[in-house]
């Protein structure tokens, strides 16, 4: 058996070295696109939670402006009520000047009444 050289112990060894950084540079090229897809991954997913939320914020929006257009505010309602509140015054007013009126108008007729009778009375028993 010949003894081997160190040319050929070198060469032998380079062309290990050679397959040993190649294995490694492909694990980590395989580590590297297995990073960048789950990264891709995480982005798509982020994205989707993005849409999803501004979906619900846009409902949100929608049935705000919607609550906002059918539903009365306080403050308009306190107008509102306030106007009411001066209508029924004016009217329980009105109905109190008149039911004076109609006091005054049946004290008036009772009074008529009994000077009515007094006369017919007096002509007749005079």
């Amino acid at each position: 058996m010949a003894k081997e050289t160190d040319y050929d112990q070198n060469s032998r060894l380079s062309i290990s070295l050679e397959k040993h950084f190649d294995k490694v540079i492909a694990d980590l090229d395989e580590k590297i696109d297995q990073r960048f897809d789950m990264m891709q991954l995480a982005v798509t997913k982020a994205e989707v939670a993005a849409n999803e939320r501004a979906d619900k914020a846009n409902e949100w929006r929608a049935q705000y402006n919607i609550q906002e257009k059918v539903l009365l505010r306080k403050d308009e309602y306190m107008i509102k009520e306030q106007l009411i509140e001066n209508k029924i015054l004016v009217a329980d007013n009105k109905i109190n000047a008149l039911s004076k009126i109609v006091y005054i108008g049946l004290g008036i007729w009772l009074l008529l009444q009994v000077v009515l009778v007094f006369v017919i009375s007096s002509i007749y028993n005079g």
